[in-house]
């Protein structure tokens, strides 16, 4: 993994944007940077429950939306899992290749295929809502 977004780029881009950074989402969104694996949001949940045992799972899910939406976090579709963007900018199309044995997940954007998809769409007319690619394997780590 390129390394994550910070906390504080989290912030300024809040700052910049008028984005409410609201003390739920900044909780959800330590947790993911903290995070050496992606994070289901119910352990994203039981994680914050140790601070705050009012937390909801509905809190988390909308604090994962508002994350995802603006670039901060990507959700891995095959693992139901929220992991921090390894970028603090570009973060609109990534690519991940995801450890089948441990979860471990790295982050990295080829412009090149990125471009490339977009170009084979245009061509189709089809309208891209939407760019994430997941790819399986084992981990140096795990093999």
């Amino acid at each position: 993994m390129l390394g994550k977004i910070s906390f504080d780029q989290v912030v300024n881009a809040c700052s910049q944007n008028g984005l409410r950074f609201t003390s739920s989402r900044q909780e959800i969104m330590s947790v993911l940077i903290n995070s050496s694996k992606p994070k289901s949001a119910y352990q994203i949940l039981e994680k914050i429950q140790k601070n705050s045992p009012s937390a909801k799972p509905a809190t988390v899910y909308r604090g994962l939306d508002f994350l995802c939406k603006h670039g901060f976090a990507h959700r891995i579709e095959s693992n139901n899992a929220y992991v921090a963007c390894a970028s603090s900018s570009n973060c609109d199309s990534a690519q991940f290749l995801i450890c089948e044995s441990c979860d471990k997940t790295f982050e990295f954007h080829s412009h090149k295929f990125s471009n490339e998809i977009s170009d084979h769409a245009k061509k189709e007319n089809f309208t891209i809502t939407h760019k994430m690619l997941e790819i399986k394997g084992i981990c140096r780590e795990c093999r």
